[in-house]
């Protein structure tokens, strides 16, 4: 019986061990960059792309592709062309995304708003 609750035990932790840093990332987020101008981040397993909408007219003003990189609860997303790398983690809402070194001078927005899954 004691063996029983051990094998129990070890499998319970086993599973929490398992489940850790195992945040799903993937979706399309959304951040207000200025007048006029909406940041849009789409993220989809290795794959990651930040477009600057215009919202008068509704074309994109930019495009900037990301490398995603899973570190815990964390996702970095490097820069393709300037290898500058961004951490990101949940928000408090914990749907949207929260950046750790984004802000004044860096291009990108603090706060993504959570906008959809991606399919």
């Amino acid at each position: 019986m004691k063996s029983f609750f051990c094998l129990l035990f070890a499998a319970a932790m086993s599973a929490s061990i398992a489940g850790c840093g195992s945040q799903d990332f993937d979706g399309v987020y959304s951040a207000k960059e200025g007048f006029g101008l909406l940041m849009v981040l789409t993220v989809k397993g290795d794959q990651s792309v930040i477009r600057v909408v215009n919202l008068l007219n509704k074309k994109i003003v930019r495009e900037q592709e990301f490398l995603p990189e899973y570190k815990g609860d964390k996702i970095l997303l490097t820069n393709a062309s300037s290898r500058k790398t961004f951490a990101f983690v949940r928000a408090v809402d914990e749907k949207g995304l929260k950046c750790l070194n984004c802000g004044f001078g860096t291009g990108l927005p603090n706060n993504w708003d959570f906008y959809q899954e991606t399919e």
